[in-house]
């Protein structure tokens, strides 16, 4: 029998991860499920793949096919991998009934695609978190008035399932503008997976970016100890209207770090506390440095996306996938991220100069190592955003790594006055 990894809606880094399992001399058998495909390249997936299955249906009624598939070309799935939040749980039930040990628990794995659920968990588990309100009907604002009183102001509205934190978010200052926003949200088409409907909301006291850095934090969890991966912060910049616009997801050491070390505890305490026993984890953390205070954004069993594996490579010479195909395959304990190899980052730029743009201008920048994403119809005439959908405008992702951060810090200028001047979309 030959050796298989199960990517469930591979959606992120898809060269990259395919081809690093097929090194460790794995088929690929990919699983196009029912979600949004538009971010997806189907023709490298089905070029890459030696077997694709299209879902329409719920794990449950896909698993005899996909078995029969598994069993007729002789495959043993070592691995399932989960390419977007939204698949968590197919991909964990694929996981307990292909590969079978250790068994996830499937329960948590629901709940987990509810952020309000997911909140009620761990606070009941003692686990401190933004406190937060779920509406399910715009009456809903007048019962909760008094708890919605009690979070503060401003308070972020965004979905509480299938999507990641940025996907219908918005920011209300009062209730006249909570009761527009929820009213102009409530019953819409979900912007990243357009065949759910967004029905109910999450409302949360709004973290400010002027006094939280945000973090993302990787783990690899096995036999339930959860190495740390990558620290990345996502730089951001603040436009004339006050409005934050991410800007850069940096990778940092440990040592680079000073005081995340209670950051990380606490990541690794909710994936102890979620009984994450086994696979990747992508953590996402606000921390206030000056405070020390620090609650959990949201925690999604897949691999980290937007060109972050390949960043990893530049900054710590390993990336997740190469931690769990090595101990799969040697039995190797995994690498951890306290030795840097270059200075890295992954910039995002935005359109404000051509409608009809055909390319990115990377001419002339010494530490460009890859255009991982470039969306031609990204253009925007307004340069102050006046949206905190921070992914509806970014028109492409770039990925730049040196051995020299001046260097690298210049060629970051450098892009940044590109897109300012009108000569970076070309």
């Amino acid at each position: 029998m030959d050796k298989c990894v199960v990517f469930v809606h591979p959606s992120m880094s898809v060269e990259t991860t395919f081809l690093l399992a097929k090194s460790y001399g794995y088929k690929i058998f990919s699983i196009i499920t029912s979600l949004d495909t538009s971010k997806l390249n189907i023709s490298l997936i089905e070029k890459l793949s030696d077997l694709v299955f299209y879902s329409q249906h719920s794990v449950e009624v896909d698993y005899p096919a996909i078995h029969d598939l598994i069993k007729t070309n002789q495959l043993k799935v070592d691995l399932v991998i989960n390419g977007v939040d939204s698949s968590l749980y197919y991909a964990d039930y694929l996981h307990n009934y292909l590969v079978g040990s250790p068994l996830i628990d499937l329960n948590l794995s629901k709940i987990r695609l509810n952020k309000y659920e997911l909140n009620e968990y761990l606070l009941s588990n003692n686990i401190h978190i933004i406190p937060s309100i779920e509406i399910k009907c715009i009456n809903d604002l007048e019962t909760f008035k008094e708890q919605i009183n009690d979070i503060g102001w401003p308070v972020v509205i965004k979905p509480s399932e299938n999507s990641a934190s940025m996907a219908g978010f918005s920011i209300a200052n009062d209730f006249e503008q909570l009761h527009a926003n929820v009213n102009n949200t409530l019953g819409s088409k979900n912007p990243y997976y357009k065949e759910h409907i967004m029905d109910k909301l999450i409302l949360q006291k709004f973290i400010t970016p002027d006094k939280y850095d945000e973090f993302a934090i990787d783990f690899l969890s096995l036999d339930g100890q959860h190495y740390l991966q990558a620290i990345v912060q996502y730089k951001k910049e603040q436009l004339s209207n006050g409005v934050y616009m991410n800007r850069e997801s940096k990778a940092f050491v440990v040592s680079e770090v000073p005081g995340i070390e209670p950051v990380i505890n606490y990541l690794q305490t909710i994936l102890t506390v979620l009984k994450v026993n086994y696979g990747i984890t992508h953590n996402e953390v606000f921390w206030n440095r000056a405070t020390g205070q620090f609650y959990l954004i949201e925690s999604n069993n897949r691999i980290p996306g937007s060109g972050l594996i390949d960043q990893y490579n530049y900054c710590y010479g390993f990336n997740v996938l190469q931690n769990i195909f090595d101990f799969l395959t040697y039995n190797k304990t995994p690498q951890l991220p306290y030795t840097r190899i270059e200075h890295s980052t992954v910039i995002k730029l935005y359109n404000y100069s051509n409608p009809n743009s055909a390319a990115v201008n990377l001419d002339g920048l010494n530490s460009v190592r890859q255009l991982i994403t470039f969306y031609p119809d990204k253009y925007i005439s307004d340069r102050n955003i006046n949206s905190y959908n921070r992914a509806d405008y970014i028109a492409a992702h770039v990925l730049l790594s040196s051995d020299s951060e001046t260097s690298l810090n210049n060629d970051i200028s450098e892009l940044v006055s590109r897109e300012e001047n009108g000569a970076l979309f070309t």
